[in-house]
């Protein structure tokens, strides 16, 4: 034991450590914490969705829900988390097989309510299937649309501007 006692206090076991730290550095690997479970995917079908929608309006958006597993997916359902009188509408509603790799594409439509804030409001959508929970969330921002002292503020301008118009050709003639 005292023939390996001696090593411990040499230069090359202090050097150690920062060979394996730039062999790591060098040589990356992969390193999973868990292994996935499932394979099924939710995400939007263009990337970016600008999210502005109109109080009372629709505005339709897609989805892709993929499947990456070694198995099939079955019976995936969709459902959504939205604040008080939203409307979502999924079209198709649900999937009842969805094959290893393959990938379908579902079209949302969401529908603000009339009488609605103006504001940031999220709108969740969930994909829940055998093979577990998918879910992602998107933000659509709600403007009010134009009020009354748009159109009297507009017909002021009109007024004016036919005002103008008479009294330039009344003078103009003499």
């Amino acid at each position: 034991m005292k023939k390996y006692m001696r090593h411990i206090g040499s230069k090359p076991f202090y050097f150690l450590p920062l060979i394996i730290t730039l062999f790591s550095l060098f040589f990356p690997s992969p390193v999973l914490a868990q292994e996935s479970k499932d394979g099924l995917i939710l995400n939007f079908a263009s990337g970016y969705y600008d999210g502005k929608i109109a109080a009372g309006e629709s505005k339709t958006i897609y989805l892709e829900v993929a499947n990456k597993s070694d198995t099939s997916t079955t019976d995936v359902q969709f459902s959504y988390n939205a604040p008080d009188g939203w409307v979502v509408e999924f079209h198709p509603s649900s999937i009842d097989i969805l094959k290893v790799g393959s990938f379908e594409a579902i079209e949302v439509d969401v529908t603000a309510p009339a009488n609605i804030n103006r504001g940031d409001y999220p709108v969740t959508i969930i994909a829940d299937s055998s093979a577990g929970r998918r879910i992602i969330t998107t933000y659509f921002w709600v403007e009010k649309g134009a009020n009354i002292w748009a159109w009297v503020g507009g017909a002021l301008g009109v007024v004016i501007i036919v005002a103008f118009f008479f009294i330039y050709r009344r003078f103009t003639r003499e």
